[in-house]
């Protein structure tokens, strides 16, 4: 297991989970997808474990403004970029990354096809109080006046 967390400074925490699950296999009354939606979130929650004991441990602050870089890994997964945000967005808020993905929190979402050794990797910044703490998109946080 590649597990990765590392805060890059204290407003951005680098997640590696496994590839997430289609979202057209778990939001619809599929009971055959139930195990396997739990059976992703056990994987993910061992890799977060992992990560908790590495030397630069993740902090979970349960962000209020942030953005959301996925990257998902080409050689890992089969779906399309769309289908697997839904439950990783969601999984962020179960171990409390995040404080909600209401529009007055989630300031941008970006989904990318790159390197990601377990699958899918996670990078959430904080925009702490609206201004821009990183100049280059896609990763700037926007200001209220244009969002």
């Amino acid at each position: 297991m590649d597990a990765l967390a590392q805060p890059l400074t204290h407003d951005v925490v680098v997640l590696d989970l496994p590839p997430p699950l289609s979202v057209n296999r778990t939001r619809r009354v599929d009971w055959t997808a139930q195990p396997k939606l739990r059976a992703w979130k056990e994987q993910a929650d061992r890799f977060v474990m992992a990560a908790k004991r590495s030397p630069n441990p993740p902090k979970f602050d349960r962000l209020e403004r942030f953005t959301v870089t996925i990257i998902l890994s080409e050689d890992h997964c089969e779906l399309d970029a769309d289908n697997g945000i839904k439950s990783v967005i969601d999984y962020l808020r179960r171990i409390e990354v995040i404080a909600n993905d209401a529009k007055k929190n989630m300031r941008g979402l970006h989904v990318i096809w790159g390197h990601a050794p377990a699958g899918c990797r996670v990078v959430v910044r904080n925009c702490g109080d609206g201004m821009p703490s990183y100049a280059d998109p896609p990763f700037a946080c926007p200001p209220d006046s244009i969002a």
